[in-house]
């Protein structure tokens, strides 16, 4: 493709098979609405020498570019670019994105917010239970923060279980409550209001 910097080279091997079994291959292409391209298909391009090698490491969250093309996760391979009509060279591609450290973070929520679902705002997750989650925190072209959030209910709740992800147990000056979605009863099954 003459006006894209990058090559599209079929797969070797699927041609040999196509050739031996005597069938057709087809190419598409799409482009964008109101472009118009150029394709060219060479059986013998020439190669010039290999560009250096990219080999770059880089946290998770940011992105890192290469021949006017960006990548946000682990990637290897060899990119084909064009130098003339019938010309080409090509670059070894590595970039390696490193996983983020654990964090740890611990937030009390009283019943009412745990019966609703507690937003955890810096990742913007709801939790519905009183338990350890790992939740990831991403902003743009930020390296990814990696938490593990232990949920607990504040002082005087003591934490039973929960059966559902919207409902809680919980002991309360000595008694046992139910909480489903933002009701609250008590252990016959009675709403307290």
């Amino acid at each position: 493709m003459s006006d894209s910097l990058h090559v599209y080279q079929p797969d070797s091997a699927q041609l040999v098979d196509a050739r031996k079994a005597k069938r057709s291959l087809w190419l598409h292409v799409k482009h964008a609405k109101n472009t118009v391209g150029r394709l060219y298909w060479y059986n013998n391009p020439k190669y010039t020498e290999p560009l250096d090698p990219v080999d770059k490491k880089i946290c998770l969250g940011k992105t890192l570019s290469a021949n006017l093309r960006s990548y946000s996760a682990d990637t290897a391979f060899v990119d084909t670019l064009w130098v003339g009509r019938d010309t080409l060279r090509t670059m070894e591609i590595k970039f390696t994105f490193t996983q983020p450290k654990l964090e740890y973070d611990t937030v009390s929520v009283t019943a009412l917010e745990m019966s609703r679902g507690f937003v955890y705002k810096p990742a913007n997750v709801i939790l519905k239970e009183c338990t350890d989650t790992i939740v990831d925190i991403k902003k743009t072209n930020s390296c990814t923060r990696r938490v593990q959030v232990h949920v607990r209910l504040a002082e005087g709740n003591a934490y039973v279980g929960a059966s559902r992800g919207n409902s809680c147990k919980i002991i309360q000056n000595g008694q046992l409550f139910i909480y489903v979605d933002d009701r609250k009863y008590n252990v016959l099954g009675q709403e307290i209001k």
